[in-house]
């Protein structure tokens, strides 16, 4: 799953755990591991609804396919055409 761990965590911070279960056993171990350490941190923290929204509704568009769907551009940029990269 392409969702970040912290989306992933937020959207499921309210699901049973027979709910989370279920969406554990689509992703790797090691992502599980993160998706958990994140719900521990994540009950220490006040989440406003905003924040709790947008991360479910991220992880929502993720899983139907939308592709990125994130409001963060990526830190990645294509070269120019032309360039000589020494």
């Amino acid at each position: 799953m392409t969702s970040s761990d912290r989306d992933l965590a937020l959207s499921m911070m309210y699901l049973e755990d027979r709910e989370r279960a279920a969406l554990y056993a689509r992703v790797s171990p090691a992502k599980v591991s993160r998706v958990h350490s994140e719900l521990l941190l994540q009950q220490r923290l006040r989440i406003e609804y905003r924040q709790y929204r947008d991360a479910v509704e991220r992880v929502i568009g993720r899983l139907r396919g939308a592709g990125r769907f994130s409001s963060t551009a990526s830190y990645l940029r294509p070269r120019r055409a032309g360039r000589n990269v020494s």
